[in-house]
């Protein structure tokens, strides 16, 4: 068989695969027989020989490859009028007639980030294979999954408590299922209430003000004044919880890169409770026209509005004093 997981969630593209081992590893002997490969440093030949393998006392070979398809994202640029168009595949031009004799003991998983329809590698393979896209869940969705994840660990978080965490981690799944182990042994058979996850997620703080910083370049006001309030409450000072110290100092800067990027003036006033009120009261205006994209990409400056920069300016309070 050959499985293609694939996009955004890694999270849940890891999750498929550890369910794809489990499925396979009838025997309790897959460990000998998996090989793991590194995409950027893949050879044809070499994979194609790899698959062909027996596997080792075991009913299945298992080969996970990272970061192969990712090497033929398109660039983008189209080809001029009247040129000759390269082949985009070079020598994986018949890597995948190859595979069409893969021996059904193998099992070939291939693992990357984003792809597009484009990409020439997933173009040849997508006949052949199993093709599963992960999306990031969308903040209304967190709730449900982190009630669905919290059953597997037997652990009963009251409805305040899921809202709560969802708040203070959003959508990262690795930190959500991290937390939700931790929160597992911690109860020992007890419901979880909302002050067990904020005392047990203090440690979030500082994430929090990332994500604090991201609702407010996106736009999304009211998360951007409740994670406010709530870095307050729990006796965050307003200066961003000594952020711009030295105890800090790649933290600091991630903080105002990001503010950098969405060409917002880094030296703000620090007036939070005030700013919090502020960003509330605005919260009812209509959304501005752009976006300034996802967490961590670029946003090209003077795209965003005015109605963007105050709440902005409260985030970068937190940090600058």
């Amino acid at each position: 068989m050959i499985a293609i997981f694939h996009g955004k969630d890694d999270f849940s593209v890891h999750e498929a695969l550890a369910s794809l081992k489990s499925e396979l590893d009838s025997d309790g002997m897959l460990a000998d027989s998996t090989d793991h490969v590194v995409g950027s440093s893949a050879r044809p030949d070499a994979l194609l020989a790899l698959c062909q393998t027996t596997p080792f006392l075991s009913a299945h070979r298992l080969v996970v490859v990272e970061g192969l398809l990712g090497r033929f994202e398109p660039s983008g640029r189209r080809p001029r009028r009247g040129k000759k168009k390269e082949t985009a595949l070079g020598p994986w031009e018949t890597f995948s007639e190859g595979l069409q004799a893969l021996p059904e003991t193998t099992a070939l998983v291939f693992l990357d980030g984003p792809l597009t329809a484009r990409n020439p590698l997933l173009q040849a393979l997508r006949p052949l294979a199993e093709v599963r896209e992960f999306k990031p869940l969308k903040q209304g969705e967190v709730a449900g999954w982190i009630n669905q994840r919290a059953q597997r660990y037997g652990v009963v978080l009251e409805a305040r408590a899921i809202v709560s965490l969802a708040t203070l981690v959003g959508s990262q799944l690795w930190t959500l299922d991290s937390e939700l182990q931790k929160l597992a042994v911690y109860a020992n058979g007890q419901p979880v209430t909302e002050e067990d996850v904020r005392s047990l997620i203090s440690s979030a703080r500082e994430p929090n003000v990332f994500a604090m910083a991201d609702a407010a370049i996106e736009g999304r006001s009211r998360v951007a004044a409740d994670l406010l309030q709530r870095l307050l409450a729990d006796g965050e000072p307003p200066q961003g919880a000594g952020l711009r110290h030295s105890a800090h100092p790649q933290a600091g800067a991630r903080l105002h890169h990001r503010a950098a990027a969405a060409g917002i003036p880094a030296a703000v006033g620090s007036r939070p409770e005030r700013e919090a009120r502020h960003l509330r009261r605005r919260d009812g205006a209509p959304a501005p026209a752009h976006r300034s994209g996802d967490v961590g990409g670029a946003a090209a400056p003077g795209r965003l509005g005015r109605a963007r920069e105050t709440p902005v300016r409260a985030t970068a309070g937190l940090t600058c004093g």
